[in-house]
């Protein structure tokens, strides 16, 4: 295992936080604060308008880079023999080159989750009282590729 200098590590932590607040940026308010920007900067030439404009500008590139490297992935949660959903499973993703903690979730009544996540490979794990732990392949993401993950658990102590 590989162990991340904590420098690394605050950078990560860091990046992924800034990916969540730019995905949680409403698209429609980020266009029409732009096209208002646009316009004040037209009609009221001063340096804070452009500046405002110049920041919204910065965050719609942003926006659309994000958008355009990150997958979204979901999966389901299900008992082995049943098929039955699990809720409130704890799936865990992690970055397999650097055996690095990307991100926690917990999974809905319908046993589903997801993540948003970049290309590269990573591999899952899953926990869920009365059954035993789940560890997946490594799982190559593409950029342009959208993986659904289905978790098979098996109940502890036989099927």
């Amino acid at each position: 295992m590989k162990v991340l200098a904590p420098q690394k590590i605050a950078f990560v932590k860091s990046w992924n936080l800034f990916k969540e607040i730019i995905q949680k940026i409403n698209l429609t308010l980020l266009i029409v604060g732009f096209l208002f920007s646009l316009f004040l900067a037209l009609i009221i030439p001063q340096i804070l308008n452009y500046i405002v404009l110049l920041f919204y500008i910065i965050l719609l590139v942003l926006r659309i880079i994000l958008d355009r490297t990150s997958v979204r992935s979901w999966g389901e949660v299900k008992d082995m023999v049943s098929r039955l959903p699990l809720s409130l499973a704890i799936v865990r993703i992690f970055n397999e080159k650097e055996n690095f903690l990307m991100a926690t979730k917990v999974t809905d009544e319908k046993g589903k989750f997801n993540f948003l996540i970049s290309k590269g490979g990573y591999y899952l794990t899953c926990v869920k009282g009365g059954y035993k732990p789940y560890q997946s392949e490594t799982l190559d993401i593409k950029k342009e590729g959208i993986i659904k993950m289905d978790v098979k658990m098996e109940r502890e102590g036989g099927s």
